[in-house]
């Protein structure tokens, strides 16, 4: 009878262990199928964070109901229904603005044989108000060798047969020495087309060939080098300095591929000014690695507050001058709606979505003429509860840490303390968002250029963009910006 007991004990201990084995298998499982679902997506899947977008598998919303998809068929149709009758919604006509493009006025008037009415053969006589068509006309570049004659003088009374002073008229030095080729306004396009429009040097190679001028790639490529490193270098330095007396920047990072470096990715560093302040800047720096050293050398002597997205190389800020980004919050839990293999899990981070952009929606209603306090009084009655509401729902979920919701759940608490940290200025931001857009700018670029062969050439880059980006921040032209300086 003992034994029979014995027994029978030791096989319910035995199904006790196979069923917590098989459960954490089955939750190994659906990690590991969120991890799947998390990288294709990050392959193959759309790269929207919009969350009408965001769908379950069962093609249902995650986050609005029917009156929201109702709603977006409503839209389609360009139909809405009021009271009792439907109103067509037209169209709205967007007209561009021409306001900075030249004119030029071309008059067409009526040849002396016709100007003469058809019924009694009186001489037409032209009104007062014209008719008037406007049209965009686009005009493609020329290129022209322009000859600089320099006038030379000499004093006749001063000179004689063996000695003449000799004075010269002024005249603009060259930009490339012994060069008539590399001039500012050659420069300055090959510039704007590689940093503002991502033409790499290979390809505009084969535009100036169809233009009638042969440069070569490796050419372009020394030009960018000598004057970017070295010509406007000192204006470069002169960003870095007037960024570091700022009331608040944004920092971020992004990898890039220089071949000369025994790592498998270089870095390019970007530090921008905030919002409210008085100066838009951004600025570009190159780096062989991503450790804190870097951003320690960065911001060295810079006293103000920094944004960043987390990233652990910015652990040395002080924790009360460290801003966290809310938008990156969001997109921890965009990732939990769009690749959780549960569905309380795509719910609650559905729920937690929806709060966020609650938070972005209030930030939009801001007054634009509010000054720092008044902000700052009215994030503090609108957006602090809404966020506070939204870590204090994270910190009661209960989610496996390796899996999608568990990830979003550890990286928001761990920035908590950051991002209510916001809420101590007026002009703060909510996300770190200004830095991401510079950083587009050599994300953008790497697809085109693909790799830099030389630490000097990704420098030349880091300073190119910095002194491009911050031209179109301030809405300059950036091709006639860097061809006058």
């Amino acid at each position: 009878m003992y034994n029979s007991i014995h027994a029978y004990g030791t096989e319910v201990n035995e199904m006790d262990e196979k069923d917590k084995r098989i459960k954490e298998l089955e939750q190994q499982v659906a990690e590991l199928n969120e991890r799947i679902a998390f990288l294709t997506s990050k392959l193959f899947g759309k790269k929207t964070e919009k969350t009408r977008r965001l769908q379950e598998d069962d093609r249902q919303l995650d986050l609005f109901d029917l009156e929201e998809e109702q709603s977006e068929k409503t839209e389609d149709s360009k139909e809405a229904s009021v009271k009792s009758y439907t109103k067509k919604i037209r169209k709205k006509n967007r007209k561009i603005d021409t306001s900075k493009i030249p004119v030029e006025i071309v008059n067409h008037v009526m040849p002396d044989e016709k100007c003469s009415c058809p019924e009694c053969h009186a001489r037409l006589v032209q009104v007062a108000n014209p008719k008037i068509r406007e049209e965009v006309k686009f005009v493609p570049a020329k290129l022209r060798l322009i000859e600089h004659h320099q006038a030379v003088y000499k004093c006749p009374e001063c000179s004689s047969d063996d000695h003449s002073k000799i004075s010269k008229a002024p005249m603009p030095r060259s930009l490339i020495s012994h060069s008539k080729t590399g001039s500012p306004s050659i420069i300055a396009h090959i510039a704007a087309m590689k940093y503002v429009y991502k033409v790499p040097c290979y390809r505009q190679e084969a535009m100036w060939k169809l233009r009638g001028l042969p440069l070569t790639r490796q050419q372009m490529s020394k030009w960018m080098i000598d004057v970017f490193n070295n010509q406007l270098s000192p204006l470069y330095d002169l960003l870095l300095k007037e960024l570091k007396r700022q009331r608040f920047l944004h920092v971020d990072e992004t990898p890039y591929n220089t071949l000369v470096s025994e790592k498998a990715n270089t870095y390019y560093w970007v530090v921008t000014s905030g919002k409210f302040e008085e100066k838009n800047i951004a600025a570009f720096t190159h780096s062989d690695g991503r450790s804190s050293d870097t951003a320690k050398k960065l911001l060295s002597d810079f006293n103000g507050y920094v944004q960043t997205d987390g990233y652990a190389g910015y652990n040395f800020l002080d924790r009360t001058r460290h801003l966290g980004c809310l938008a990156h919050v969001r997109r921890y839990f965009v990732d939990s709606l769009k690749n959780s293999s549960y569905k309380a899990s795509k719910s609650f981070s559905g729920e937690i979505v929806k709060d966020i952009d609650e938070v972005f929606e209030l930030e939009r209603k801001l007054s634009a003429k509010f000054n720092d306090d008044e902000r700052l009084n009215y994030r503090r009655r609108k957006l602090l509860p809404v966020v506070k509401r939204v870590f204090s729902k994270i910190a009661s979920v209960t989610a496996s840490a390796k899996s999608a919701l568990g990830r979003a759940k550890n990286y928001a608490l761990g920035q908590e303390k950051n991002i209510l940290n916001i809420f101590e200025k007026g002009y703060f931001e909510l996300s770190n968002n200004s830095a991401e857009r510079a950083v587009k700018e050599s994300v953008m670029g790497r697809k085109n250029w693909l790799f830099s062969s030389t630490f000097e050439g990704a420098r030349a880059n880091a300073v190119a963009l910095s002194l491009i980006y911050t031209a179109k921040l301030n809405q300059l032209d950036p091709e006639k910006y860097l061809e006058k300086y």
